[in-house]
């Protein structure tokens, strides 16, 4: 596990919603367009707001980061029994272990996996 990585993604969708909807970009757009007011804005709380916001984006970021992970695909191929595996499985993790996980290779999947939730 990338543990500084699946924070840097679950933070990032809170500076993008900081920038997406402040006043200087689509803030006062989307305030009009969906009727919210300043005494509806005070009305919310933000922390709530804020940490399950978070919260969502790490779940998101912890369960996208397994998409990257081929040992995980190798494993899964042998039907999660492992004492049963054939040799070839043996090899490919003696090989590669858990270092066949690069950003590069990850950022792929973890687009492809984005563009496939978008349209889900």
């Amino acid at each position: 596990m990338n543990y500084l990585a699946i924070l840097v993604a679950a933070i990032v969708p809170l500076i993008i919603g900081f920038l997406w909807y402040s006043p200087k970009l689509f803030g006062s757009v989307w305030m009009r367009e969906a009727e919210m007011t300043e005494a509806k804005m005070k009305k919310g709380n933000m922390a709530v707001i804020f940490g399950i916001t978070l919260f969502l984006s790490f779940l998101l970021s912890f369960f996208l980061q397994q998409l990257t992970n081929h040992q995980t695909g190798a494993i899964q191929l042998t039907g999660g029994d492992l004492e049963f595996a054939k040799p070839s499985f043996h090899q490919f993790m003696a090989d590669y272990g858990m270092a066949f996980r690069t950003f590069r290779h990850g950022a792929l999947h973890g687009a492809l996996a984005g563009v496939f939730f978008f349209f889900l």
